[in-house]
């Protein structure tokens, strides 16, 4: 812990993001969020986590922490299995951020947002969670 946050501190000016693994599986390590986030905030970093094997393991406290973003799989701990969706945090104080971002389906026209005509891209196409994966989401998540 002391390694990673003098390393924030001796090269934080240089750090756009600090992106690290909230726990560590090979030796189960599960780091201290809110100290690094805090440390990267004095340096003027965001900061994300890697989840994976945190969510659903651990308690998490991301807005508490004041994490920018994170991002979570479901399939482990969650035991969703595969094919579960996917999870991501982004902190509730970029909502009115006025930056340039991605918007998704509302980057488009209101009366053409949900028409996928374009059969060049069928590939991409998902309906909706397989009900299975989900449920064993909500009841390990809630």
């Amino acid at each position: 812990m002391e390694d990673i946050l003098s390393l924030i501190e001796r090269e934080g000016d240089s750090i756009a993001v600090i992106m690290f693994s909230g726990l560590q599986y090979y030796t189960g390590q599960l780091f201290d969020m809110k100290t690094i986030t805090e440390a990267g905030h004095r340096k003027g970093c965001i900061v994300g986590w890697d989840l994976a094997h945190a969510f659903a393991n651990v308690p998490l406290s991301l807005h508490d922490w004041n994490v920018d973003f994170a991002c979570w799989c479901t399939y482990k701990y969650a035991s969703s299995g595969a094919g579960g969706l996917a999870g991501a945090f982004i902190h509730s104080k970029y909502a009115t951020d006025k930056r340039e971002r991605m918007l998704g389906w509302w980057a488009h026209k209101t009366g053409t947002r949900f028409i996928m005509d374009n059969s060049k891209y069928l590939c991409f196409f998902f309906s909706s969670v397989p009900y299975f994966c989900l449920k064993y989401v909500c009841f390990n998540a809630f």
